[in-house]
């Protein structure tokens, strides 16, 4: 068996390896802060509603579904509601 002793230029080069990774974690770690702290202030304010809320015009009995629904959409130049139900696993 053949052992080999690190000279002090072995241990120098291992530790420059190790500082110049910590110094790219440490500038990632700047720069992400910076963008987050950037966006915050430069982010627009969240607005208000602009007109009043929905109103409930009319509800349609669905009885052979029970479950619920988890897909939904809606097509306007239709005019029509899309749902989808799931009832133990299986869709309807």
């Amino acid at each position: 068996m053949c052992r080999r002793t690190l000279s002090r230029k072995d241990i120098d080069e291992s530790q420059g390896a190790v500082g110049h990774h910590v110094a790219q974690v440490l500038v990632f770690a700047v720069s992400v802060f910076a963008a987050t702290i950037l966006t915050a202030v430069w982010m627009p304010p969240a607005e208000a509603q602009a007109g009043p809320p929905m109103k409930l015009i009319q509800t349609i009995p669905l009885p052979k579904v029970e479950g619920y629904f988890d897909h939904m959409a809606v097509d306007i130049k239709a005019n029509a509601s899309l749902l989808q139900a799931s009832t133990k696993g299986r869709w309807k």
